[in-house]
């Protein structure tokens, strides 16, 4: 019986940990139904069950089609659970979700709340620039994150959260600057520019800053520019934004 057990705890560690199949021998395999079956049989004579009602249970399982079991056997397969985890996306808020490795913490939080404050204050002209047709909505549209709907879960609700979904107006975002890849890009690109030139990083700024804006003319002249969405102008002035996020 202590063999039994070790053999079962290897079994079940290497059953979810993901370990290898160099490491569970051919061996090992073959001997799965033996220890199974003997499994069975210390649980049949510990809990003084009658034999003959396992096997018509067994005969009836295995009769039965496999889209016919019922879902929470077929549920439980360690590999379909791994599949469904990872059929799993985040449907929040994308400027709230966490702060990763690669992201600046203080860059994320500052930049979160002055996009929160723009956001706020300057919704309807925001809209309003991201529905125009002309060049100047085609930019726009480029740099702004276009209308999207999110998904929470409301916990001031007792029992079961309920799902909960939320409609985000064409609003700023620029977590993307507090990458580390980029920010040290920036940085020798701005470095290189200034010795080779002789400029100062101001104007370089001002030269990148106008490249920049004409590349977003040209994609939109190439027809590179998000679409005009169907979007009703949304004010979310009498909602406030989220100040309390940390990451």
């Amino acid at each position: 019986l202590p063999l039994l057990m070790k053999f079962l705890m290897g079994f079940w560690e290497r059953l979810f940990s993901g370990g290898g199949s160099d490491t569970y021998t051919l061996a090992e395999r073959k001997n799965v139904p033996i220890f199974l079956s003997a499994s069975i049989k210390n649980f049949i004579s510990m809990f003084q069950i009658p034999e003959d009602s396992v096997d018509n249970v067994t005969r009836t399982y295995m009769s039965t089609p496999r889209s016919s079991r019922p879902a929470s056997i077929n549920e439980m397969s360690p590999t379909l659970m791994r599949r469904r985890l990872q059929d799993l996306k985040y449907e929040g808020d994308p400027d709230l979700q966490p702060i990763r490795s690669y992201e600046s913490a203080f860059l994320v939080r500052f930049l979160y709340h002055l996009c929160a404050w723009i956001n706020y204050n300057y919704s309807s002209q925001l809209v309003r620039w991201y529905k125009r047709r002309d060049v100047v909505g085609g930019v726009v549209r480029q740099v702004l994150c276009g209308p999207q709907v999110v998904y929470h879960f409301d916990k001031r609700v007792p029992g079961m959260s309920p799902r909960v979904s939320t409609s985000l107006p064409p609003r700023l975002s620029l977590r993307s600057l507090a990458n580390y890849y980029l920010l040290v890009y920036s940085v020798l690109i701005m470095v290189l520019v200034t010795f080779s030139t002789g400029l100062t990083v101001p104007a370089v700024s001002v030269v990148f800053l106008c490249l920049w804006v004409v590349l977003m003319v040209v994609r939109w002249a190439l027809g590179y520019a998000p679409l005009v969405p169907v979007v009703s102008v949304h004010d979310i002035s009498d909602s406030r934004p989220n100040l309390s996020f940390n990451g």
